[in-house]
């Protein structure tokens, strides 16, 4: 995929467009973004129009180079991200890759470096990468990418270019995914919860999101807000978060029932009988009340919870604000 490929063309893409076209490409680029907006697929794009063997404007997707990028087997582009179940990225990582720095590209014109999630390398990991930065020879392009830049050390960031990502357009994300096979229904309502993450909708497309909502809801709400331990997105800590954002969104669509908002402001469109009915059950300060509950449970997933007496307790809590 190339340029022209890319969903929506946000002002990111043309910004570096223009920057490449003028010749006056920085060395070292931060993608700043929510997750699943296209930082990673412009890296990839952008090294593909570095080193096309066409050298134009766009990737032509069909010279050697190009293959091999999409591919995954380029030497010249490396990705360096938190290792399966790791939070952090090592300093070792950023060794390994000081050493291949030191040599020039194998194959094409331009080395492209890209760090992933860079808040997630640690203190020393960044400060070892920023002596790389400032050592950075010509033929290499390094650009990393973050969903909070706070956890960016300023020294850091300082020696970075900052382009913005933002979030899609829901219409953009609905026509993708009709195009890749989701129902007209499917598609609505996963643009809608995806925020504007092209990412998050197509992951929830491959894990058929519609069916697991049903359950999640037939599990909590339909059940008299009982917490059914042997479900698995109530047993697994890495499925509950998913599941509390889920809860999350339906006290914040019953909200905006209650306060008399327009459908087509909800995340549940589909579900408007139900939040119709439901919202006659609360009132506009228990539901501000029960969406800081689930936000407050979100939080402690972040630490080592007992997950039961989580979910028991936000139970007990959400129910007992029900009129």
């Amino acid at each position: 995929m190339s340029f022209k490929d890319i969903l929506g063309k946000p002002v990111a893409v043309k910004t570096l467009r223009n920057t490449l076209a003028s010749g006056r490409l920085s060395g070292t680029y931060l993608f700043s973004g929510p997750a699943g907006v296209g930082k990673r697929f412009m890296a990839r794009t952008l090294a593909k129009v570095l080193n096309c063997e066409k050298m134009q404007e766009d990737a032509c997707e069909e010279c050697f180079s190009c293959r091999k990028i999409e591919a995954g087997n380029h030497p010249d582009l490396l990705w360096i991200e938190p290792a399966e179940k790791s939070t952090s990225i090592s300093i070792e990582s950023i060794r390994f890759l000081k050493k291949d720095l030191a040599l020039k590209p194998w194959e094409g014109r331009r080395r492209v470096v890209v760090l992933i999630e860079a808040e997630r390398a640690t203190e020393e990991a960044q400060n070892a990468f920023l002596k790389m930065l400032e050592e950075t020879p010509e033929s290499t392009l390094i650009i990393l990418t973050s969903v909070k830049t706070e956890g960016i050390l300023p020294t850091v960031l300082s020696r970075c270019k900052q382009v913005r990502f933002e979030g899609l357009a829901s219409m953009d994300i609905q026509e993708f995914l009709k195009k890749r096979g989701a129902s007209a229904e499917e598609a609505a309502v996963l643009s809608r919860l995806a925020h504007g993450s092209l990412g998050k909708a197509l992951s929830m497309k491959e894990e058929n999101f519609l069916e697991k909502r049903l359950d999640v809801f037939n599990h909590f709400l339909d059940r008299a807000y009982h917490i059914d331990e042997e479900r698995d997105f109530f047993s697994e800590k890495e499925k509950v978060g998913p599941a509390l954002d889920l809860l999350t969104s339906w006290y914040r669509d019953l909200w905006v029932v209650k306060e008399g908002g327009k459908e087509e402001l909800l995340l549940h469109e589909d579900r408007f009988a139900d939040l119709e009915k439901e919202s006659g059950h609360w009132s506009t300060d228990a539901l501000f009340e029960a969406l800081s509950e689930l936000l407050l449970a979100q939080d402690h997933l972040e630490h080592h919870v007992n997950l039961k007496i989580l979910l028991s307790l936000l139970a007990r809590r959400v129910k007992a604000l029900r009129g």
